[in-house]
């Protein structure tokens, strides 16, 4: 299985570089006549493939460095997070809406920035419509012992992840069927959300918001409340 993996990922390591290389190989001078609109086209295909390759390079790396390994930190307001991640969208054109608790948690804030902007930009691929994010304290949850639990829920206008794929799709360089080349993600980013959630104790789930939409939620222990993590 590993290896199946490691084949897919050198897979799509290799497919922008076999895009991008015909262009390179063909494309127009700058000074040939009529040549000057082509050139601008395929140099701008060629910039977002090897873009494109670059991110997955960075996503593999992220993953390698984090997993298994222990998170340091400091004290964070998930809301605070919410509230950044938010605001992004929104300048990106994408209609975010809110609701925020206060939401004390342990971990790095890059970390957790990376996870709450992976799951948006997720959601903002996915959507036909609107995303919401927001910031619950919850006692208890279904995963281990104890109370005192931060939920971030990142919900969007699209329908949920069926309940036969909710852990599937956390698994590296998986895409369902029905999403497969309809984005440009690699397959890696809610594997590295996940990842990086257990290095502070906490997880990350697919479900729905009980009104028929997309929901992904980040789960914290709140930091004033110790959590034993179930067996």
């Amino acid at each position: 299985m590993r290896t199946s993996r490691l084949l897919q990922g050198g897979r799509r390591c290799a497919t922008p570089s076999w895009t991008a290389t015909p262009y390179v190989d063909t494309a127009p001078a700058a000074t040939t006549p009529g040549g000057d609109e082509a050139a601008v086209v395929e140099t701008r295909l060629v910039n977002a493939e090897l873009d494109r390759l670059a991110g997955l390079v960075n996503d593999m790396l992220t993953l390698a460095k984090t997993e298994g390994k222990p998170g340091g930190g400091e004290e964070l307001d998930g809301a605070d997070v919410v509230m950044d991640e938010a605001r992004r969208l929104r300048a990106m054109g994408v209609p975010a809406e809110v609701y925020l608790d206060y939401g004390p948690v342990f971990a790095d804030p890059g970390s957790m920035s990376h996870i709450v902007r992976n799951l948006a930009d997720n959601a903002a691929r996915h959507t036909i419509g609107w995303v919401r994010l927001g910031v619950e304290n919850v006692e208890r949850v279904p995963f281990a012992q104890g109370t005192g639990w931060i939920a971030i829920h990142v919900d969007n206008e699209g329908d949920p992840i069926p309940e036969a794929d909710r852990e599937r799709v956390f698994e590296r360089f998986v895409r369902l069927e029905e999403h497969r080349g309809s984005h440009s993600g690699s397959g890696l980013g809610l594997a590295i959300a996940r990842t990086l959630a257990r290095t502070f104790a906490g997880e990350l789930t697919a479900g729905d918001d009980g009104h028929g939409h997309c929901r992904f939620t980040l789960w914290m222990p709140r930091y004033d409340v110790d959590i034993v993590a179930a067996d």
